[in-house]
């Protein structure tokens, strides 16, 4: 939510927008409580369940499930990148905030959490195989948004050094 934020004040994001775009950010990991992969399908099922009883539309719930699809890593050639409809600033800002940490100084902590946290669910990497899909992911990222180009790209260069 904060990389959200951030992004979408730098992008002037306002209004209807914003709150689509942050309920969408809220509701992005929660599919995890019901499984760990592939689980935005799941947080977009329960969004849709349950933001009606807080006055959402469905106009709104299917926008809102547009933003939270965007996030899914895809596999195009032989690298695995996010594909948001580049005509919707809010998939891009969701996209950006999803990969926030990749230019950020806190890049390998949070690297080895997410290490942590895929052999506690099933995936066995070991550090050495873990360091170089985090390296070819880092090559083959590129932030969307202005906002975040400019925020961290640089320290991203710098993690993949």
């Amino acid at each position: 939510m904060p990389a959200f934020e951030r992004l979408a004040a730098l992008e002037g994001i306002v209004g209807e927008n914003l709150l689509l775009g942050k309920t969408a950010a809220l509701h992005h990991d929660v599919g995890y409580i019901e499984q760990y992969a592939k689980n935005e399908p799941i947080g977009v099922r329960i969004a849709t369940e349950t933001l009606p009883n807080f006055g959402y539309s469905p106009n709104q719930i299917e926008r809102i499930a547009q933003i939270i699809m965007s996030i899914q890593l895809q596999l195009v050639g032989d690298k695995f990148i996010q594909v948001p409809d580049y005509r919707d600033s809010l998939q891009l800002i969701m996209c950006d905030s999803d990969l926030d940490s990749l230019g950020r100084k806190d890049f390998f902590a949070v690297g080895e959490n997410l290490l942590r946290e895929l052999n506690e669910n099933g995936t066995q990497i070991d550090l050495r195989e873990w360091y170089n899909l985090q390296l070819d992911f880092q090559k083959n990222h590129s932030y969307f948004t202005d906002a975040a180009k400019i925020l961290r790209n640089e320290q991203k260069s710098k993690n993949i050094c």
